[in-house]
């Protein structure tokens, strides 16, 4: 998991994704999600998710906010796929779903 520490507070925030104009999208120690300015933050670091609870530097609340921001996004992507796929004609979702078939058997190899 990626968090990065505040440097006026010492708490150490979830990141998401970067929003651009050097800021990103993260889990605050409140367990909200905000966009907020990178040079706010020491730089991001990657650990293991369950060292972080165990030292306390996040909390049972922000992980599952961050979980929950993933699956709510997982889920849009799939719905956005399948509008895509359902405006497809019949002989390219076929091909589409071929292509996804080849996909999956490749990675499961």
């Amino acid at each position: 998991m990626e968090v990065c520490k505040n440097k006026s507070t010492g708490q150490y925030f979830i990141f998401i994704n970067e929003t651009g104009d050097d800021e990103a999208l993260m889990v605050t120690a409140i367990a909200e999600i905000k966009s907020l300015k990178l040079n706010l933050f020491h730089d991001i670091e990657e650990f293991d998710e369950n060292w972080l609870l165990s030292e306390n530097f996040i909390s049972d609340e922000q992980v599952k906010r961050f979980h929950q921001y993933e699956k709510n996004r997982f889920e849009d992507q799939v719905a956005y796929v399948e509008s895509l796929f359902h405006q497809m004609p019949p002989d390219k979702q076929q091909e589409f779903l071929e292509k996804l078939k080849n996909r999956a058997t490749k990675k499961n190899k």
